[in-house]
């Protein structure tokens, strides 16, 4: 869902990002020659073997930059064999070592320079010394902290320094690497000055004619104790005008960091996944549904809105590898439901240590708790598609909140509503223009009468399942699976999947949670 600040005829944001339109070359606008070994992090990434941007060094195989430097259209990148990087030398041109890119990895929810972010992965690791080192990270968020700690911005007027090759004020270039100090702004401070107040950003203020300018994108932002705020995106129309240049801020994306280390062996495992659906196709009775059985959906709830901080406590992010894959809810302090299939692979169960869960926070990214899980318990009888439901039993139990709240199971007396009964839903699915969202989303879907629902799965009992329709481009996507459909406060289903492509004129299918009041109880109480 864009935010409609990006349109604002002021600001002129189709105009003045004309940056993105072509890759920049050149210096520091007002800043002065860098020593040899003073920023052993930063990286010249080149394209076919010319400079475009600045990357910074955050392990020996890793870099960070702007998604916009590494991008061809959206969150697709270029070809990493076009890519290489210049380490350990102030010179562009020469000096230090070259190394090539193999992956690149930029953040799925990029667009429009917002989470302007891309993970490089080197081709063979660095070799740290004096001249090459890494650049340190902000601290994740520690077990049991709040969101708004995990996304708490540096102070209005911090202290920060930024070195690159971009252009000068006369639009000549420099070999040499510049240097510059420059000072954050706070959110407010940047909506008042630039209309930009966004969290997941970092303004930066400085003197006119200096800043960052065409070169500078992904460049490093990084404070007293040297750690890395911020990777440079955009700058205001000319380089050093009187608005705030703007950078990605790196603690608002450390939890989507630190999941993808390890992103080309995830990348192999996902392609397996897919050939494995390819082979072997999918059952008959399950001919056309967007979903995966067995594969892991990822992604906000397709036409839905941000949820408040506290609309949803019983929802969590269920997530393979530190990767959110599916939606949970909380039934107590130790135990959550979702859908089976999200935690099998291949038709075998997942380990339990690859699996952990986010709860407290809206943002899958960030904030909250990461617990780890001790043990599943899916349905005895689940298979595929049938008795849809597992149990999730946490290592260490959950204290209660305002932003952590179980949520009470409908009775098995109770019939469903009726026909046309306003349901909520609420999950990180993907978009309705394919793209994840960070933020949980919410959206009231209606009770489907009995014919739409067997018109969309004819298999369906009544007793066990039922549908919620949607208006086309609305409804449940890949990411939703295992999340709550609340009706009156209570869980009336779990998310099980969609017929044809997301949002198609079909209703979406859920697990009815009366139909599996006894063991459910059972699960609770052992």
């Amino acid at each position: 869902m864009i935010d409609q600040r990006m349109s604002l005829a002021a600001l002129s944001l189709a105009l003045t990002l004309a940056l993105a339109a072509a890759l920049p070359q050149g210096r520091l606008l007002g800043g002065e020659d860098a020593k040899a070994a003073e920023f052993p992090y930063v990286a010249s990434l080149r394209l076919n073997k010319a400079h475009v941007c600045q990357a910074a060094i955050i392990s020996q195989t890793q870099m960070l930059t702007a998604a916009h430097c590494v991008s061809d259209v959206g969150a697709n990148p270029v070809s990493a064999s076009d890519l290489s990087a210049r380490v350990g030398s102030i010179n562009q041109f020469a000096g230090g070592e070259l190394v090539d890119i193999s992956e690149v990895l930029i953040h799925p929810s990029y667009g429009n320079f917002l989470h302007d972010l891309a993970i490089l992965t080197l081709s063979k690791p660095l070799t740290f010394g004096e001249k090459v080192n890494k650049i340190e990270l902000p601290a994740a968020p520690e077990e049991g902290s709040s969101e708004v700690d995990a996304e708490e911005q540096p102070p209005n007027g911090t202290p920060v320094y930024v070195a690159g090759w971009g252009e000068q004020a006369d639009g000549s270039s420099n070999y040499k690497l510049q240097k510059s100090n420059l000072n954050t702004l706070s959110k407010s401070q940047c909506e008042l000055s630039a209309g930009y107040g966004y969290d997941s950003v970092l303004c930066l203020s400085r003197a006119e004619k200096q800043g960052v300018c065409r070169g500078d994108a992904g460049a490093a932002v990084v404070d007293d104790d040297n750690v890395l705020l911020g990777v440079v995106s955009f700058f205001w129309g000319n380089c050093g005008t009187i608005y705030p240049d703007v950078s990605t801020r790196i603690s608002y994306y450390i939890s989507w960091i630190e999941a993808n280390k390890n992103w080309p062996y995830q990348k192999e495992q996902l392609a397996a996944k897919d050939e494995h659906h390819a082979n072997t196709g999918r059952p008959a009775a399950a001919a056309g549904l967007a979903t995966a059985i067995e594969g892991a959906p990822q992604g906000p709830i397709l036409g839905g809105e941000e949820a408040l901080t506290t609309a949803a406590p019983y929802a969590v992010s269920l997530r393979i590898d530190n990767a959110h894959v599916c939606g949970a809810s909380i039934l107590s302090e130790t135990q959550l439901l979702t859908a089976a299939h999200c935690v099998y692979r291949d038709g075998k169960q997942i380990d339990v240590s690859r699996l952990s869960c986010r709860v407290g926070s809206t943002n899958q990214y960030a904030g909250g708790r990461i617990v780890t899980v001790a043990a599943v318990t899916p349905h005895p009888d689940y298979n595929k598609l049938d008795n849809n439901l597992a149990i999730i039993t946490l290592s260490s139990p959950l204290v209660f909140t305002e932003r952590i709240q179980p949520i009470e199971l409908v009775d098995q007396s109770e019939p469903l509503p009726e026909d046309g009964a306003v349901v909520s839903v609420a999950g990180w699915g993907t978009t309705v223009d394919g793209i994840a969202s960070f933020k949980i989303r919410q959206l009231d879907l209606q009770l489907a009468t009995s014919a739409a629902c067997l018109d969309a799965y004819s298999e369906l009992e009544a007793s066990k399942g039922f549908c919620l329709a949607h208006a086309l481009k609305e409804g449940t996507c890949y990411g939703d699976g295992g999340g709550a459909a609340v009706y009156q406060g209570k869980l009336l289903g779990v998310s099980n999947f969609v017929v044809g492509a997301c949002g198609s004129r079909y209703p979406d299918v859920f697990v009815r949670i009366s139909g599996y009041h006894d063991w459910l109880l059972q699960q609770l109480q052992n």
